[in-house]
């Protein structure tokens, strides 16, 4: 039976999902404006703004679709050390509270100097609260 002869395949899903958000925070965007000098680069305050200045970032994307951070179902974090995603951890508890996205933590090396975390994000369009 030739390729054409075969039968389509029914790939119909019972129902559709709500749209899907993939965002992502661009490495150059995620440095904070701060001296360099005034914050040693492992350091919880340098890495918690790293996080926060991430968030900012995502803010505006979330909205352009019509949702907010409350609809967040999947984080990937990118971290330069374990010890980082330690650290930064509760900062994440902080900025999400009862929201409660999975959340995959992948070591990695930046082309960037001094990004210590970076994170993608997807969002179910209308899954929060």
């Amino acid at each position: 039976m030739s390729q054409t002869d075969q039968p389509e395949q029914n790939q119909t899903q019972a129902s559709e999902p709500p749209p899907e958000l993939d965002a992502a925070s661009p490495a150059a965007e995620t440095q904070p404006q701060a001296d360099a000098a005034a914050t040693a680069p492992d350091s919880l305050p340098d890495l918690g703004e790293q996080l926060r200045q991430i968030i900012r970032n995502l803010e505006p994307a979330l909205a352009k679709a019509g949702t907010s951070l409350k609809d967040v179902v999947q984080l990937t974090t990118y971290v330069t050390a374990p010890e980082i995603f330690q650290a930064i951890g509760p900062v994440l508890g902080e900025i999400f509270g009862d929201i409660r996205p999975t959340n995959a933590a992948v070591v990695v090396a930046f082309p960037v100097p001094d990004v210590k975390v970076e994170i993608a994000a997807i969002g179910m369009i209308g899954c929060g609260a």
